[in-house]
């Protein structure tokens, strides 16, 4: 009876970490960062708060947010508008989080889109004073 104390209370082993181990953990660290690469960048849409002007990213197109920034200055230099987000955050991509904290876009702030006349018409209509 006692040997079977004895025998139970043995420390437990530590599992060693192998070289497999290190290369299934490298290759879902790369395949983590391609996927961020791939899914992790979110064209993002813009207008002014008037409703009168809109834009947005394709990132593909080198069309980018500093681009669309310059776009809205041009376009409404003496408005008191201000450039609104109205792309929400989508939740269900982990590969977008860590844009959320890196991204200036982001920290425009959110409006529901106005489906103006803006958004049909190319962009020609510009900006009330």
């Amino acid at each position: 009876m006692k040997q079977e104390l004895a025998s139970s209370q043995t420390p437990a082993r530590r599992p060693r970490i192998t070289a497999a181990h290190w290369a299934i953990l490298a290759g879902l660290l790369l395949l983590g960062l391609l996927f961020n690469k791939l899914l992790g960048r979110v064209d993002v849409t813009f207008e002014s708060s008037a409703g009168q002007w809109a834009d947005s990213e394709i990132l593909y197109k080198g069309v980018d947010f500093e681009l669309i920034e310059r776009r809205f200055r041009a376009a409404c230099p003496k408005t008191s508008a201000s450039l609104v987000r109205t792309t929400a955050f989508n939740w269900y991509n982990p590969f977008a989080w860590p844009s959320w904290y890196t991204d200036p876009k982001w920290r425009v702030p959110y409006q529901a889109p106005r489906q103006t006349e803006a958004w049909g018409s190319g962009r020609a209509f510009s900006c009330p004073d």
